[in-house]
C-alpha cells in the first residue's frame, strides 16, 4: 500500500542502498537512492522529498556537508544520518545542521523504521503546522471582513491548534529520548515515555520531586553546575554526565536544556551507556591487538639483533643491508604500536606515571643527545639556551621525554636540510616554559588549531612524504594536560614554528628546601658502564618464562652471551615447579599467559618461603606497572625492548643486592608522604636502606618483620599514635633493642614524654634535614659504644 511518502538514501554502498529500498518500500513509501552526497543534492534540487537518510562517511563530501547542502534547498526537511563512525564530533556538528535523528551502524531494520515513522511523521507536521499558520493568517483576513462569524472561527481554529498540540504531545510521549520539563525550582514537571523507559520511574513517582533523584552521586559533573551554564547561557548542549536509574544504575547520558521563559527549563537527554561502552571495546581491542604484536615483534628485533651482533657468525655487507632494513622497519612498527597504545590509555583514563622532582635541564640534555643523530643526518643545527639553574619540577622523566622527542623530532621532519632548531626554556611565576622553534614550513593560520587533533594532518602531501600518523601531538597535549601545564604552537607559513609548553615549578618550603630531591638513577638505576664494572657473583641461575617459544629461545640467547645459566619455563604451573626445583637467582617473568597468568605466578612464589626473596624482573607486552610493583617485582621491562636494557637491568639488580647487604636499615614512619619521601631520599644518598610507614600499625608491624638498626617516628599518626607505637615496640623483645629517634610537631613535652617511655631522641618540626641525618648518626654511634647516655639532652634545630 502506497504512502505517497519520498524517502532519498543517500550511501555508497549498494547493499544498504538495495536493503533500505526493500524494507522502507515494504511500508509503502516510494524510496530513491544515490550512491554519493553529489548525486543526493542533486536528486534533492530535482525532487521534492519528505525524508532523507545519509550515510556520515562517503567517498567525496561526507553526510555532514551533505546534511548542511539538503538543509539549503529545504530547511524544514528532516534528515537521519547513518553511521559506523558516530564521534563526538560528527554529532555535534549533525546536530548543529538540523539532524533528525543519528543511527550507529549495524542497526535493527526496526529501530530505522521507527527513526524513519517519527521523522516523516515531524515532517508532515510541521508541514501542516505551516499549512495551518498559512490558513490561520487567511482567516484572520477573512474575520476581519466577516466579523458576525468570529466566534465559529475561533472555535474552529482552537480546535484545530488542540489536534495540533495534541499531535506535538503525541510525539514527545512516543520519543524514544527522554524529554523533561522542571520548574524555576528544578522540580519535574513534565515526564515522557522515553524518560520512564530510561530512567525506570513512572510519571507518578517523580513529578514534583527535585531533578537531583537523577544524578550519580559519583557524576563527573556536578548537577549544581548545569543549572549556572544555564542562567548564564540559557542554554546548553551536549552535556555529558552520569546519572542514577529506579535501578540504582548508573548510566551515561547527554543533556541538552533550555529556560523556557517564566516556565522553568526543558530537557532533551540521550541515553549514551552503549556508545560509552563501544568506545570502552575499541579502546580495549586497539590495546589487545598492539599486546599481540608486541611479542612477534619483539622476536624480530631480538632475532635481528643477534644475527647483527655476529652471534650467528659473520655477516656480509649485503646481509647486514637488508637486516638493517628489517631492524629499522620493526622500530617503526613499534614506535606506531607504542603511540596506538598510549592514546588507548588517555582516551580511557589509564595513563600511568612515576612523578617524581626532576631537572627539566638535564631531561632536555638528554633527549637532544638521544635524537641528535637524525637531526645530523639532514645537517640541521640543534641548539640549546638555558639559565644555569633552574627550579626542578615534578614530572615522569620518560612522558617528558617522550614530549620532546615528539615536537622535536617533527621540527626535524619539517625543517629544510642545514637550517636550525632551537630549543630554549624560560622561567615564569609559577612554571617553566620550554619552547621548540624551528626554521621550517611553518603551518597555515586555518590550521593552527588542528594541530593537536587526533589523526590530523596540517597538509597530507608533505605529511606523507615525511612519515606520521597523527597522534603525537594529541597523546604530547594529553601528557603536558596531565602534568597541570599548557601547550600551545605559534606558526607563519614559510618561516617555521614555536611549540611551547609549561611544567608547574616545584614550590619548597619547610623541611623540604633543605633536600636536594633525588633524581631518576639515584635510587633504582646505574651507569651500564659502571655496573659492568662491579664484581659478578650474585646471579648466574635465571629461569626465563614465556609462553611465546620464539621470544624465550630469543632472551635466552642474549643471556647466555653474558655468560647467564638459563632454564626456560613455557606457563605459569610449569614456572611456579621449576622456580621451586632450581631455585634461580632471579625471574623474569611474562604476563600474558594461558592459564596462569604473570601475576598470579608472582603472588605465588612471593608467598612460598623457598622463592619469596628471588627478585623478578616482569617482560611483558602490557604496560601495568604499579601492579607489578606492588606484588613484588623489582622491575618491569615493556615489550618490545632492547636486550642491553634486561642485562643492565639484572646487574643493576646485582650491584643492589650486594649494596643491600652492607646497608644499615632504617624505618620512616610518619602519615605525611611528602616529609617520608624527602627522608627517603636523604638517607638513601647517605647509604642507609629505607622502609616507609605512614600509619601506627604498619610501622609495628614492618618492625617485627623487618627488624630495622634504628626509627624516626612521628607521633601524630593515624590508626594508633606515635606514643602506643613506641610502647607495643619496647613491649616485644624482638624490637625492644631498637633505637628510636621521635619528630613531632607537637611540643617539647610530648618530646621529652616520648624519650621517658624509650624514644632516643627527638626532633620538632620543622627541623632540617642535616639536623636529622646528624642526629641519625650519632644514635647509630652511641648504639655501637653500647648505648651510653641516651636521650640527656635535646640536639634538634630550626
Amino acid at each position: 500500500m502506497e504512502t505517497g511518502i519520498k524517502i532519498l538514501v543517500i550511501d555508497d554502498e549498494q547493499g544498504l542502498r538495495d536493503m533500505l529500498s526493500f524494507e522502507l518500500g515494504q511500508q509503502g513509501y516510494a524510496v530513491t537512492t544515490a550512491s554519493s552526497g553529489e548525486e543526493g543534492i542533486e536528486k534533492a534540487k530535482a525532487n521534492e522529498f519528505d525524508l532523507i537518510i545519509t550515510d556520515i562517511k562517503m567517498p567525496g563530501i561526507d553526510g555532514v556537508t551533505v546534511l548542511e547542502e539538503i538543509k539549503k534547498i529545504n530547511p524544514e526537511i528532516e534528515v537521519i544520518i547513518m553511521t559506523g563512525y558516530g564521534t563526538i564530533e560528527n554529532v555535534v556538528s549533525s546536530l548543529r545542521f538540523g539532524v533528525f535523528d543519528f543511527i550507529n551502524k549495524p542497526f535493527n531494520i526496526d529501530e530505522m523504521q521507527h527513526s524513519v515513522k517519527k521523522a516523516v511523521d515531524n515532517y508532515q507536521l510541521k508541514k501542516k503546522v505551516a499549512l495551518l499558520n498559512k490558513n490561520l493568517i487567511e482567516k484572520n483576513t477573512e474575520l476581519e471582513k466577516a466579523k458576525n462569524s468570529l466566534e465559529e472561527k475561533v472555535q474552529e481554529r482552537t480546535k484545530e491548534l488542540k489536534i495540533s498540540e495534541q499531535k506535538y504531545r503525541r510525539i514527545i510521549d512516543d520519543s524514544f529520548d527522554p524529554i523533561i520539563t522542571l520548574n524555576d525550582r528544578t522540580e519535574i514537571t513534565g515526564w515522557n515515555k522515553g524518560a520512564e523507559l530510561t530512567f525506570g520511574y513512572k510519571e507518578s513517582d517523580v513529578l514534583g520531586k527535585k531533578a537531583d533523584v537523577l544524578f550519580s552521586q559519583k557524576r563527573e559533573i556536578s548537577e549544581k553546575s548545569i543549572w549556572e551554564e544555564l542562567r548564564e547561557k540559557k542554554f546548553i548542549r551536549n552535556f555529558i554526565t552520569k546519572a542514577l536509574t529506579g535501578n540504582n544504575e548508573s548510566i551515561y547520558i547527554n543533556i541538552t536544556a533550555s529556560n523556557i521563559e517564566d516556565e522553568g527549563i526543558s530537557m532533551i537527554i540521550r541515553d549514551i551507556t552503549q556508545e560509552k561502552k563501544i568506545d570502552r571495546m575499541k579502546s580495549e581491542f586497539v590495546s589487545n591487538v598492539s599486546h599481540e604484536l608486541r611479542t612477534p615483534l619483539t622476536s624480530v628485533k631480538g632475532a635481528v639483533e643477534l644475527v647483527l651482533g655476529g652471534s650467528e657468525g659473520p655477516v656480509s655487507d649485503s646481509q647486514r643491508e637488508l637486516l638493517t632494513i628489517v631492524k629499522n622497519n620493526t622500530l617503526r612498527l613499534i614506535k606506531l604500536i607504542s603511540d596506538l597504545l598510549d592514546l588507548s590509555k588517555i582516551e580511557s583514563g589509564r595513563i600511568e606515571m612515576e612523578i617524581m622532582p626532576r631537572n627539566i635541564i638535564d631531561i632536555i640534555k638528554n633527549t637532544i643527545s638521544e635524537i641528535k643523530s637524525l637531526a645530523d643526518q639532514k645537517q640541521i643545527t640543534l641548539s640549546f639556551n638555558s639559565p644555569e639553574q633552574l627550579p626542578e619540577v615534578c614530572c615522569d622523566e620518560d612522558r617528558i621525554k617522550q614530549v620532546l622527542i615528539n615536537i622535536i623530532g617533527n621540527a626535524i621532519k619539517f625543517t629544510p636540510a642545514k637550517k636550525s632548531i632551537v630549543i630554549s626554556v624560560e622561567e615564569n611565576k609559577e612554571e617553566l616554559q620550554i619552547n621548540i622553534t624551528d626554521t621550517g614550513m611553518g603551518i597555515a593560520e586555518e590550521h593552527v588549531d588542528m594541530v593537536f587533533e587526533k589523526f590530523k594532518q596540517v597538509d597530507s602531501s608533505s605529511t606523507r612524504s615525511a612519515g606520521g600518523t597523527g597522534l603525537g601531538l594529541p597523546i604530547t597535549k594529553s601528557i603536558i594536560e596531565a602534568h597541570k601545564g599548557r601547550i600551545w604552537v605559534e606558526s607563519e607559513l614559510g618561516k617555521g614554528s614555536t611549540f611551547s609548553f609549561t611544567l608547574p615549578k616545584i614550590i619548597k618550603e619547610g623541611v623540604i628546601e633543605t633536600v636536594k630531591p633525588i633524581e631518576k638513577g639515584q635510587l633504582k638505576q646505574i651507569s651500564l658502564k659502571e655496573i659492568i664494572q662491579k664484581p659478578h657473583f650474585i646471579i648466574d641461575k635465571i629461569l626465563v618464562v614465556d609462553d611465546d617459544e620464539d621470544l624465550a629461545r630469543i632472551i635466552k640467547r642474549h643471556l647466555e652471551k653474558e655468560k647467564y645459566e638459563i632454564t626456560i619455563a613455557h606457563s605459569g604451573a610449569e614456572a611456579v615447579k621449576k622456580a621451586i626445583e632450581i631455585k634461580p637467582q632471579l625471574i623474569t617473568l611474562d604476563i600474558l599467559m594461558k592459564g596462569m597468568d604473570g601475576f598470579a605466578v608472582a603472588e605465588l612464589l612471593k608467598q612460598n618461603p623457598d622463592t619469596k626473596d628471588i627478585p623478578i624482573v616482569i617482560v611483558s607486552a602490557i604496560f601495568e606497572k604499579e601492579k607489578g610493583y606492588k606484588l613484588g617485582a623489582v622491575d618491569y621491562i615493556t615489550k618490545p625492548f632492547d636486550p642491553d636494557k634486561l642485562i643492565a637491568s639484572i646487574k643493576n639488580i646485582e650491584v643492589q643486592i650486594q649494596a643491600q647487604m652492607s646497608k644499615r636499615k632504617v624505618l620512616v614512619v610518619d602519615d605525611d608522604p611528602d616529609i617520608v619521601m624527602v627522608l627517603t631520599i636523604s638517607l638513601n644518598e647517605k647509604g642507609y636502606s629505607v622502609l616507609n610507614a605512614y600509619d601506627g600499625l604498619q610501622a609495628v608491624a614492618l618492625a617485627k618483620k623487618e627488624n630495622p638498626d634504628i626509627i624516626v617516628l612521628d607521633l601524630m599518626l593515624p590508626e594508633i599514635d606515635g606514643f602506643e607505637v613506641i610502647k607495643m615496640l619496647k613491649k616485644d623483645p624482638g624490637t625492644a633493642h631498637i633505637p628510636i629517634i621521635v619528630i613531632t610537631a607537637r611540643t617539647v613535652e610530648n618530646g621529652k614524654k616520648a624519650v621517658k617511655m624509650g624514644a632516643n631522641e627527638y626532633l620538632i618540626k620543622p627541623f632540617s634535614v642535616k639536623s636529622m641525618l646528624e642526629e641519625l648518626d650519632k644514635v647509630i654511634k652511641k648504639e655501637e659504644l653500647g648505648g651510653k647516655n641516651y636521650g640527656k639532652k635535646n640536639t634538634c634545630s630550626r
